[in-house]
């Protein structure tokens, strides 16, 4: 089993197993000088997973959202999933507004069945 994280602003989901995306690939979110925490931001995470046909049955996925140091900024979220017996690709469409308390890196770490698949840096900036 692969899979892949994006991050976007808009996501439709088509039943051939393909998506639709807008404005694909954030990794930066600005911010005023002068604005104060919670930094809000908002998008659409992308869990695509590609099963090969011995991947088949049920599996766990758990996506966390981390700061610099590690910490959890939100609850966990552990969607379960199914693969077809033939394998092929799967779509975990995440929209989301998190409420961030700093500026700074942050990191979605995604793991299917307790093994590390994929990880996906953000940052929040105000200018310099």
């Amino acid at each position: 089993m692969k899979s892949f994280l994006l991050l976007a602003e808009h996501f439709s989901d088509h039943p051939d197993s393909t998506f639709s995306v807008l404005r694909c690939g954030i990794d930066k979110y600005s911010f005023r000088a002068d604005a104060v925490a919670p930094f809000f931001i908002e998008g659409t995470l992308v869990v695509r997973i590609l099963a090969d046909p011995k991947d088949h049955g049920s599996h766990k996925a758990a996506l966390r959202l981390v700061d610099s140091n590690g910490m959890d900024t939100i609850p966990m979220m552990e969607p379960d999933f199914s693969t077809n017996p033939s394998g092929g690709w799967l779509n975990i469409c995440i929209i989301f507004k998190f409420p961030m308390q700093a500026i700074g890196r942050y990191t979605f770490m995604l793991t299917i069945d307790s093994i590390q698949m994929d990880t996906y840096n953000i940052y929040l900036e105000t200018p310099k």
